[in-house]
């Protein structure tokens, strides 16, 4: 992005650039991102923008046909998960109401609308809501509605005629998060039990699950066995400005560096081991074709490793 922002500074030496967005808003504060904003002579545009919020799309813009709308029927969230950025970048919760919503949904005219909320439930005018999408009908056909981000299911629990009212709206592609531990084990089951009560098909129903953040490999195989679909979903940073974060070997660093310098020497056996391998064996091995080496390249590992859990951590 910076390369982009230099390419154009250097086009255009007087030209305002503005910066905003997801990235803009979470690093906004860093001294590194503040450094190269007064280089290249930005200037930084912090969270949602007031105009555009109060706007509604142009489809017609666009070259090829778009079936659906997006919108928010809120912005802001009740909770302040660690491992979210929505309460930093959505600080300040604002709740449409039914009448703003049904207007914008007439306005734009698609029968299929997916809501973006960060916790669409937690609306203080979900019920009303839910009551006016399952009435709502554009050019006289039933509506479609999706919550990409998914569901609550702790409000779920707290007030389970959501599920029935949910199903009646025709909310379709269900999803719900178990970010936690593996203890919730029976709360995410009464979650799950609302839905299919409500006639939802355990299948199709996805479940969120976080990974690379502070849960352990053995925990996040027991969050599989449910019969429903499993979202994985990858913990990173809100501060990082790379994909490379490993929660395995920063949690190992933190209890003891001494252990993750040995976990790399050893990580380095390996790839001296494979690369005295043959290229035209390491290629048969991949395809399949020798079967004994497949089970003494495992071996080998598990052995240099003497712990076959960190190579699932990498």
């Amino acid at each position: 992005m910076w390369d982009t922002i230099k390419y154009y500074r250097d086009l255009f030496p007087k030209i305002k650039i503005y910066l905003g967005g997801i990235y803009a808003t979470l690093h906004s504060d860093r001294d590194y991102f503040k450094n190269l904003l007064k280089k290249y002579k930005v200037k930084c545009h912090v969270g949602l923008h007031k105009n555009a919020e109060h706007s509604y799309p142009d489809y017609s813009l666009l070259s090829s046909k778009i079936n659906h709308h997006v919108t928010h029927a809120m912005r802001g969230c009740i909770r302040k998960c660690s491992f979210c950025g929505a309460w930093k970048l959505e600080p300040k919760r604002y709740d449409k109401t039914p009448d703003e919503l049904l207007k914008e949904l007439s306005i734009i005219g698609k029968n299929r609308v997916i809501f973006f909320d960060n916790n669409f439930l937690a609306n203080k005018h979900i019920k009303e809501i839910l009551k006016d999408l399952s009435e709502l009908r554009i050019k006289g056909t039933k509506m479609v509605y999706e919550s990409q981000s998914g569901f609550d299911g702790r409000l779920l629990e707290k007030d389970p005629v959501l599920s029935e009212m949910l199903k009646k709206a025709n909310f379709q592609n269900i999803r719900f998060a178990w970010d936690n531990a593996v203890s919730e084990y029976s709360s995410i089951k009464r979650q799950l039990s609302y839905l299919t009560n409500a006639g939802y098909k355990a299948e199709d129903i996805s479940v969120f699950v976080i990974y690379n953040f502070n849960i352990s490999y053995e925990d996040m195989l027991k969050k599989l066995e449910w019969g429903v679909q499993i979202a994985d979903c990858r913990y990173r940073p809100l501060d990082s400005i790379d994909d490379n974060f490993q929660a395995a070997f920063y949690q190992l660093e933190q209890k003891n560096p001494a252990a993750k310098s040995k976990l790399f020497e050893k990580i380095e056996d390996i790839i001296e081991g494979l690369e005295g391998l043959l290229f035209g064996e390491l290629d048969e091995i991949k395809r399949g074709q020798q079967p004994a080496k497949v089970n003494s390249l495992e071996k080998f590992i598990i052995r240099r490793l003497n712990d076959r859990r960190a190579i699932l951590y990498l």
